[in-house]
């Protein structure tokens, strides 16, 4: 007599399913991604936060769906940030969410080149129709300014025992201009007031065109002592002007 033996196959999910639940364990989640495809048109590249993204020409990356991704653009020198299209407009930063597969593209430009600041003597006069005058020169293809000269700066004094009447720099320089033809000057040098020590600086600004009109601001301060009293000094924040007069 022969006794038939009947075997059962059982469905992998429910033999995963079973070990699962007798072990504690949960079962594994399925995990959706987006892909982010980016082009760049132009000198420069495009960064994600998070990171997946580091582009300077096409790219792409897969990002968990839902993941609100926010891209950079970083301009090459000489380059600015122009334009977005496709899933990004508006401002120099953009977000996009995954929840569906997105297309980027970014446009740099070249900066417009600005003409070199206009060499020579330039010379003007401060708020107090005092003389102001400087020179403009070129080092290196550097502008610069040097043979800065002032009339007189007066001075109000706390206490308010005196009244000075000084000023005058010959500051020879260089004083190298910024790419907007801006330029700063701080100095601190010794002096004397009457018979007494003094301790004197001056702070300068200033800004060129390309068309050769200058304008800034200056302050003198003088600090000194007599008769056991400490005098502090200042011109206060003056305005100056001036323009090209010769090249």
């Amino acid at each position: 007599m022969f006794v038939r033996r009947l075997t059962f196959a059982l469905p992998t999910v429910l033999i995963v399913a079973a070990i699962a639940a007798s072990t504690g364990l949960t079962a594994s989640t399925v995990v959706v991604k987006k892909t982010l495809t980016v082009s760049v048109n132009g000198s420069g590249r495009l960064v994600s936060s998070p990171r997946g993204i580091n582009c300077f020409t096409v790219c792409s990356a897969k990002f968990r769906r839902g993941t609100n991704v926010r891209l950079v653009p970083i301009p090459n020198p000489g380059w600015q940030f122009s334009s977005w299209s496709g899933a990004c407009r508006g401002a120099a930063s953009c977000g996009v969410k995954m929840n569906s597969a997105h297309v980027v593209l970014v446009t740099f430009t070249q900066k417009p080149v600005q003409p070199p600041i206009p060499t020579g003597s330039y010379s003007g006069k401060t708020a107090d129709n005092e003389v102001w005058g400087f020179q403009v020169v070129s080092n290196g293809g550097v502008e610069q300014v040097v043979n800065l000269k002032t009339g007189q700066m007066n001075e109000s004094c706390n206490p308010p025992d005196y009244y000075l009447y000084g000023g005058n720099l010959s500051l020879q320089g260089p004083y190298a201009l910024d790419s907007q033809g801006g330029f700063t000057i701080d100095v601190s040098y010794p002096n004397t007031v009457g018979s007494s020590a003094s301790s004197d600086s001056a702070h300068i600004t200033g800004h060129i065109t390309t068309t050769g009109v200058a304008a800034g601001t200056y302050q003198k301060n003088t600090q000194f002592s007599t008769n056991g009293i400490s005098y502090n000094c200042s011109t206060g924040v003056q305005s100056w002007t001036g323009s090209l007069t010769s090249g």
